[in-house]
């Protein structure tokens, strides 16, 4: 049952026509669609980029805009552009009513967006969408998405803990749904498999081999990766530029440690059969935030878990193929990554394809074939990887 239903049940009144009133908000493009992105916890999908990044190339060659709506602290999406914060509720109407579709997640914009009859693309996850979705306009010009039901049941909270349901719908499907409702053909090839928890951070990482300078590349930081080269001249240079994380798997001496204090943001310090718990005594002395990995077997690592006790957690780090891959042909599964790897003045898109020399174009963000060489590597950072295969 629809939620206005069972009110309408529970208060004895009638449903009828809602009451709007709108309100001029100026400057919006001629064509456009109305995006609501963020709700309250479980509401919130974490792919947004990716939905965007598929539909825009259409978008722009259909002259058609993205304006996003919203609460003044929400996190702006690319390619729109930003009202959040800015309007009354009469103005969010006036912007719903203009639009020629709503994309939002369960709020206010796809109700609205029912009531002048505007095609609708709503996410729905903490709820059954025949309780939540629009109640008024044309059925046939929404599509409400939501997780597969198979064998899977709405939490009914906004306190949903990771994994979020909503995050199990796939970024293709939502673009479909909205190039479906404008009437513009989808032309992609890949389906989603799994996506990392952590696919959404989105990092750039240096192989010390050299000093790079992330004003050309648009960044604000970087992640010194001293685990592959340990370079301490580079990592002296670059932390002398800008701020850096850095994950190592040998002790950084305490004069670096000491010296750009203020430019270390955080240190992972992986742990192998050489380790030092000594190192982690100084990053504490300098309050240089920590963590603890280790690839080692779990045998070896229970070995050295003792002198570690007084510090973080060791988290283990698997080499093992996911659990969604192991029925797959790996010949036919592709792979995106929330990393690039800056070496030798090139991008890769993993630590598997620099050590296997394979670079990639990070502005082309299409797909990349998995190389089954050194495939463990991939496996390892798998939390921050978007695995597909081809429709």
């Amino acid at each position: 049952m629809h939620l206005l239903t069972n009110y309408s049940f529970q208060s004895g009144q009638k449903i009828g026509k809602m009451h709007t009133y709108e309100k001029f908000y100026p400057g919006l493009p001629d064509k456009f669609i109305c995006v609501q992105p963020w709700s309250k916890g479980s509401k919130n999908y974490n792919w947004w980029d990716d939905v965007l990044d598929l539909i825009y190339p259409y978008l722009q060659k259909n002259n058609i805009a993205l304006v996003q709506c919203g609460a003044k602290d929400e996190k702006p999406l690319k390619y729109c552009r930003q009202t959040q914060g800015t309007t009354s509720f009469g103005q969010l109407e006036y912007i719903v009513s203009k639009s020629c579709l709503v994309l939002s997640t369960d709020t206010v914009s796809a109700h609205i967006g029912g009531h002048y009859d505007i095609p609708i693309v709503t996410l729905v996850s903490n709820n059954y969408k025949s309780c939540v979705q629009a109640f008024f306009g044309d059925k046939s010009k929404q599509i409400i998405l939501e997780p597969d039901r198979t064998n899977l049941k709405p939490m009914f909270t906004l306190d949903e803990l990771e994994p979020k349901q909503i995050n199990l719908i796939p970024p293709e499907s939502i673009a479909d749904a909205v190039l479906k409702l404008l009437n513009i053909d989808f032309d992609y090839k890949f389906r989603t498999i799994s996506i990392g928890r952590f696919f959404n951070n989105k990092t750039l990482e240096s192989c010390m081999d050299t000093v790079v300078d992330i004003k050309q590349l648009n960044a604000q930081s970087i992640v010194a990766r001293c685990d592959i080269n340990f370079n301490l001249v580079a990592l002296q240079n670059q932390l002398k530029l800008c701020p850096c994380q850095i994950v190592t798997n040998q002790p950084i001496p305490y004069q670096i440690l000491e010296g750009y204090v203020k430019n270390i943001t955080g240190v992972v310090y992986k742990i192998d059969e050489q380790h030092d718990p000594e190192f982690v005594k100084l990053l504490i002395k300098y309050k240089i935030q920590y963590q603890l990995i280790s690839e080692l077997p779990v045998n070896k690592l229970n070995m050295i878990k003792l002198e570690y006790m007084d510090f973080n957690i060791i988290h283990h780090i698997k080499s093992e193929i996911p659990e969604k891959l192991k029925n797959k042909d790996l010949n036919s599964v592709w792979y995106k990554t929330s990393k690039v790897l800056l070496g030798a003045g090139k991008f890769y898109a993993s630590e598997q394809d620099y050590i296997n020399g394979v670079n990639f174009n990070p502005m082309e963000n299409e797909p990349i074939k998995i190389n089954k060489k050194n495939i463990e590597i991939l496996w390892r950072n798998s939390d921050f990887v978007h695995f597909l295969e081809k429709a």
